[in-house]
């Protein structure tokens, strides 16, 4: 199948070119994660022992500024807590942190996610 471009140039659609159409599973995988995923991945590396902004930053992939809006909302909600010490902050989890974790990963198991979080720690 071809289509035309600008200037009446034709082209080859990405089937015809040899490449592989996208998957429904290569799709996931290209896919931007929600806003949940990205709280649940915070939540789990500050389980996992980041506990300072930009360790939970580099392990949670994060923009500078998507991890401070992130961390605000959940010390908001009680899902983290910060400590101060002198200049700098570490972050905790909080008991409904890990609640939300726990509940988080029961929802993955029962729809089939396998990529879920290991709690056998708890």
């Amino acid at each position: 199948m071809s289509s035309f471009g600008l200037y009446g140039q034709q082209r080859e659609t990405a089937e015809f070119q040899g490449q592989t159409p996208i998957t429904e599973s290569k799709k996931k995988v290209l896919s931007r994660r929600s806003q949940l995923e990205i709280r649940m991945d915070m939540l789990k590396v500050i389980k996992d022992g980041a506990e300072k902004p930009t360790q939970i930053m580099y392990k949670a992939n994060l923009s500078w500024v998507a991890l401070q809006t992130h961390l605000t909302q959940m010390i908001e909600r009680g899902l983290l807590k910060w400590i101060s010490e002198g200049t700098r902050k570490r972050y905790e989890l909080t008991l409904k942190g890990s609640s939300v974790m726990y509940a988080y990963q029961k929802i993955l198991e029962e729809v089939g996610e396998e990529e879920g979080v290991d709690f056998t720690a708890f």
